[in-house]
């Protein structure tokens, strides 16, 4: 019997040289915009942790009578400081050296390099990676977090949160920076209290331009000295699904600002406000797998249910969100959306160096024929006035 048909060993087969399809992963305009705007980027030049200063309380002020009224000479501390530790992420590229060296070397019998072709995967694992989490949080469990992500970067979730109301994954956070949310020398000035798009009943609803609208003004305005307290939101983003619904409110009112490109940052969305709302596939919600194949990092940004928790009664009011005194105990996730302004944020990696999403070069073990290399990133990701930006969910398109 033949090892062969006559085809087999007669005619070579067809094939498209040099590429390997990218199945797994997806663009992120969030990842995208943390890198390309300087006022965002900002090396990381050394240091144990970013401290950034925070005014909390103003001074004492008021009306008074001349020469009757005294006043204290007591100085009052009027700021304090948010401290943020740099989270270090990895992807690991291990190949066995008689690939590279054998069987794949550059020449008429290599269709893709091999080696090649897993550090692009390596950059784009990683990339994933960072790309989710930046939407989660980075502290560790607690009597109001679920899971302990100490190691991860510190997100959305816990970034835009007023210690009161749970966040998309269903976790409240009385902490940012390390500073205490609503006690007596903070108060309020850490939070941005997340808004609850769905039903009365805790399920989830259709988006409408109105909530757009009313969470863009949610966001905090101003005129004043400081170059942090005026401002607009400049950005959105939402799962690709949601900028499908969102797109198709804006249509039937004949806008030309549906397919808007933002030259920074490379890719289309929507104008609103004067605001460009951008589908990023790690956006958490339902929909994410038609873009995502990546499991790892599907499961993280995957939405389903979560527990109304007591303390959601504290802030009703700003929230939006159903009562749970008034029997709602269960909330629909949906699609999340993110209202945020771009000065206020700071997205910190090292130039240069193997921490700077860049790879130390192969290594070979000595006593084998494997080779392996690491692509390391290290940043901090954090915001300076929470309240300038808004995190929503509860939406079902």
């Amino acid at each position: 019997m033949s090892l062969f048909d006559q085809v087999s060993v007669s005619t070579l087969p067809a094939y498209t040289k040099g590429l390997v399809s990218r199945t797994l992963f997806t663009a992120t305009a969030l990842l995208r915009t943390l890198r390309s705007n300087k006022s965002i980027y900002k090396p990381w030049q050394g240091g144990s942790f970013m401290l950034n200063p925070f005014e909390n309380q103003p001074l004492p002020a008021g009306p008074y009578s001349p020469g009757t009224d005294t006043f204290t000479l007591e100085e009052r501390q009027t700021f304090d400081g948010m401290i943020f530790q740099p989270k270090a992420y990895n992807a690991q590229v291990v190949i066995n050296a008689a690939i590279t060296d054998l069987y794949n070397t550059r020449g008429p019998s290599q269709i893709v390099d091999v080696l090649k072709e897993k550090y692009g995967n390596g950059s784009n694992s990683l990339d994933s990676q960072v790309a989710a989490d930046l939407y989660i949080h980075g502290q560790g469990s607690s009597s109001t977090v679920a899971s302990n992500r100490i190691k991860a970067v510190n997100g959305f979730a816990e970034a835009l949160n007023d210690g009161f109301t749970p966040a998309w994954n269903g976790d409240v956070f009385t902490l940012y920076g390390s500073q205490t949310r609503n006690n007596a020398s903070n108060g309020t000035v850490l939070n941005s209290v997340p808004f609850w798009g769905g039903n009365p009943d805790g399920t989830s609803a259709p988006i409408s331009l109105q909530i757009l609208n009313q969470l863009y003004w949610n966001c905090k305005q101003g005129k004043g000295e400081g170059k942090l307290i005026g401002g607009h939101p400049d950005m959105g983003f939402a799962s690709d699904f949601l900028c499908g619904r969102i797109a198709g409110l804006v249509y039937p009112m004949q806008r030309a600002d549906v397919d808007v490109e933002h030259v920074g940052v490379g890719m289309k969305g929507i104008k609103v406000n004067g605001a460009i709302i951008f589908p990023d596939s790690y956006s958490p919600g339902t929909q994410n797998a038609r873009y995502i194949q990546d499991q790892s990092v599907l499961s993280r940004i995957t939405t389903g249910t979560i527990t109304n928790p007591v303390s959601v009664d504290s802030n009703t009011t700003l929230s939006n969100f159903p009562s749970r005194s008034g029997g709602v105990t269960t909330l629909t996730v949906g699609e999340v959306f993110t209202w945020w302004r771009t000065d206020t944020w700071r997205f910190s990696y090292p130039k240069t160096g193997i921490y700077a999403f860049k790879n130390s070069g192969l290594q070979m073990a000595i006593d084998g024929d494997m080779k392996a290399d690491v692509i390391r990133a290290a940043m901090v990701f954090c915001t300076l006035v929470p309240s300038s930006n808004q995190q929503a969910f509860g939406f079902s398109g």
